[in-house]
């Protein structure tokens, strides 16, 4: 493969999913490579277009994120860990979403000022059915100018 790179990448996908302005720059051959992406997505479901970057190294069975990140909701959401494929598709991610602003999905978003931090660890995967995981919540923080949100799970 050596050093290839894409760019003005436009992808339209089922439900209204819109990928514009991807680059992807890949090295490495196919059993050890290295990727580092960007693009803006939008759906029908997002109110807004969200910035995506990711960088990581992978082969022919998974990749290793070694950063995924977005802006949403006024806030950032970072994840990192596996993707798998093959022989079966899966996760086993670390997530941290920081500084999102819930008011900006709702209709009055004067409902709830403030914004909402968590941390999580998510894994699963994709079979005939559809996806089966799990998301064990780390801890859960927030608040607003009147109140705050502070929460901590422990799983084993």
């Amino acid at each position: 493969m050596g050093d290839v790179r894409a760019e003005h990448i436009s992808v339209d996908a089922p439900g209204q999913v819109h990928v514009r302005n991807g680059a992807v720059r890949l090295t490495g051959h196919a059993k050890d490579y290295r990727i580092e992406a960007t693009a803006r997505v939008s759906a029908a479901a997002l109110r807004d277009t969200l910035p995506l970057a990711l960088a990581g190294r992978g082969d022919l069975e998974h990749i290793v994120l070694d950063r995924a990140s977005t802006r949403y909701l006024n806030g950032s959401v970072v994840a990192d860990g596996r993707v798998s494929w093959y022989p079966a598709i899966g996760w086993n991610l670390g997530v941290a979403a920081t500084g999102l602003e819930p008011a900006r999905m709702l209709v009055n978003g004067r409902a709830w000022p403030g914004t909402v931090s968590a941390w999580l660890k998510t894994e699963g995967t994709i079979d005939s059915i559809g996806p089966v995981g799990s998301a064990n919540v780390d801890s859960l923080g927030g608040g607003s100018s009147s109140s705050s949100l502070a929460c901590l799970t422990v799983t084993s």
